[in-house]
């Protein structure tokens, strides 16, 4: 269940940030925002559920940080992809 939280926050995120897109660059830039940002967000949202932080809370961050860069990346990609075949 939690995996798709974080994704739903990723994917809100994305769409969001779609129009910082103008090179293949800016797919690693906001990528690497955007799981900084969910990562952030989704362990605070668990802080207020929970009322406590996960005592591993530190190894939780970075494995979310890379699964969120990830399906960043990819969902910026095809953003970009679509961006760059539609100009065309």
């Amino acid at each position: 269940m939690q995996i798709i939280i974080l994704f739903i926050v990723v994917m809100i995120l994305n769409i969001s940030f779609y129009k910082k897109i103008k090179a293949f660059s800016h797919t690693i830039y906001c990528a690497a925002l955007i799981s900084i940002i969910s990562t952030v967000l989704f362990q605070v949202l668990a802080y207020i559920f929970m009322g406590y932080l996960d005592p591993f809370f530190i190894l939780a961050m970075s494995i979310q940080i890379v699964i969120s860069f990830l399906i960043g990346f990819i969902i910026n990609f095809i953003i970009y992809y679509i961006l760059v075949h539609k100009k065309r």
